[in-house]
């Protein structure tokens, strides 16, 4: 039996030292090692090269871009941004079937016809508007305020002048850079909440057209005392909720389906007494935008800490979905927005 133990424990440390050998990693013995994958350092090398290229084509496509929109007149260059719509509406098929799944369950499968014909009409809105807002570097305070028109302003002085800050609760519906550009251009101190883009280059070009009309810009995840500080100062800090993102959030009904939503305003609200106020931007036919502010939701006193979350939350997306079905064709569909999905008996908190 002794023989036999001392069998097996020889047999488990051999077991053992063969797996660590696989692994690139040297035994107790001097034997030599055995890597399993050769080529897996080199391909992930290779990998890295190939991203580094692609993003360097990218970067410099964007600033070619660029060049050619700012060389244009705003006429010329919303009829070129609405051409790069058309053209990615057609070279993207994995965008534009999401698009019109997306619309499909939003608004029902009763005309198809029309569904699509709001698919199009998408894609053309998003690449014009992002025409407009790669034009805003090149852009003065007063030539921004020339081309947005606003209505409920008196909203979000009432509430700049209870002195605890203002938390914005927007989406990715227009021009959100351009509503970020008008309120700051008006002189209002405004923060902006964002994620850093992937491209470091790219990051630089946005943040300092975000700059030039006074607008802070906070990195999500890394400026939460900043962010708490700006409030305190009695400024304004604004988030868009309305993407399927990484970040502690509960299910609330959006277009009908449950939708993973950020609740990272409504714990600020409800930390820091400062009031929500949901505001959005639509560009109208004649080009111009139109941002609409509405009354400031006050998180409640009564229930859990859950239910307020919850019921804040879903006031915030019901408003969202409110200003998408006035413009459905000024929100991005294609973003996958329902991807995540609840668990089964899952707790949320």
């Amino acid at each position: 039996m002794k023989d036999e133990r001392q069998g097996l424990k020889g047999g488990r440390d051999l077991e053992k030292g063969e797996r660590r050998w696989g692994r690139g990693e040297t035994s107790g013995n001097s034997y030599p090692t055995i890597n399993r994958h050769p080529f897996s350092a080199i391909r992930r090398q290779w990998r890295k090269v190939f991203k580094a290229v692609k993003n360097w084509l990218i970067y410099r496509l964007v600033v070619i871009l660029i060049r050619i929109i700012r060389s244009l007149s705003r006429a010329k260059a919303l009829k070129f941004g609405a051409g790069l719509g058309l053209l990615a509406y057609w070279t993207m098929p994995r965008q534009r079937r999401q698009t019109i799944d997306n619309l499909r369950a939003a608004f029902g499968t009763g005309n198809d016809h029309q569904i699509k014909r709001l698919s199009k009409e998408a894609f053309f809105d998003l690449g014009a508007n992002a025409v407009d807002a790669v034009r805003l570097e090149a852009m003065s305070k007063e030539q921004v305020l020339d081309i947005v028109k606003a209505e409920g302003l008196e909203h979000l002085d009432a509430a700049l002048e209870a002195g605890k800050g203002v938390i914005v609760v927007s989406g990715h519906i227009g021009n959100w850079e351009l509503l970020a550009a008008y309120i700051a251009a008006r002189g209002y101190p405004l923060n902006v909440v964002a994620r850093e883009l992937y491209d470091p280059r790219l990051n630089r070009i946005l943040v300092s057209t975000r700059e030039r009309f006074g607008t802070k810009n906070l990195t999500r995840g890394k400026d939460t005392r900043r962010i708490v500080r700006a409030l305190k100062r009695g400024e304004i800090v604004a988030f868009l909720i309305d993407q399927d993102t990484k970040v502690d959030g509960i299910f609330v009904d959006f277009f009908g389906r449950p939708a993973h939503t950020p609740v990272g305003p409504v714990v600020l609200a409800m930390k820091t007494g400062a009031p929500l106020l949901p505001i959005a931007i639509h560009r109208e036919e004649d080009g111009l935008h139109h941002v609409v502010v509405r009354r400031c939701i006050q998180v409640g006193t009564t229930g859990t800490r859950t239910e307020k979350i919850r019921n804040s939350t879903a006031r915030c997306s019901r408003l969202l979905e409110e200003f998408i079905s006035q413009h459905p064709t000024q929100w991005v569909w294609m973003h996958q927005r329902w991807k995540t999905r609840p668990k089964e008996g899952a707790r949320e908190t």
